[in-house]
């Protein structure tokens, strides 16, 4: 399991190295975000460009990660392929989620 990561000085890229964002992933995704809160980082770009499949496990650890850093930062998702885009839409997690088309988009959305 790989999760390459990128740092800022107000954010942390994010790039999922898995197909499927399941259970087993979903604990180690929350286990590196852990470690990037607590070296004081809040806002995050997570490239989900590589992942074919995610399931309830991954849903929930993208959201257990928003509620962690919120109110004083911001999980943005990018790069979403079609089924996973479809999976959002149908759960509804677009709507709690900041989606981006490409990296570009999510990281101009940081800036404002």
């Amino acid at each position: 399991m790989n999760i390459e990561i990128s740092k800022s000085d107000n954010f942390v890229l994010l790039l999922l190295k898995c197909h499927n964002f399941n259970n087993e992933y979903s604990i180690f995704f929350k286990k590196e975000i852990d470690k990037l809160i607590s070296q004081d980082f809040h806002n995050f770009i997570v490239d989900l460009s590589n992942v074919d499949f995610i399931d309830s496990s991954g849903l929930g650890a993208l959201v257990t990660c928003l509620k962690k850093v919120t109110p004083n930062g911001d999980i943005i998702l990018c790069s979403l392929r079609h089924p996973i885009k479809q999976t959002f839409d149908l759960t509804r997690m677009n709507q709690i989620f900041k989606i981006f088309a490409s990296k570009n988009e999510a990281l101009e959305a940081l800036k404002k």
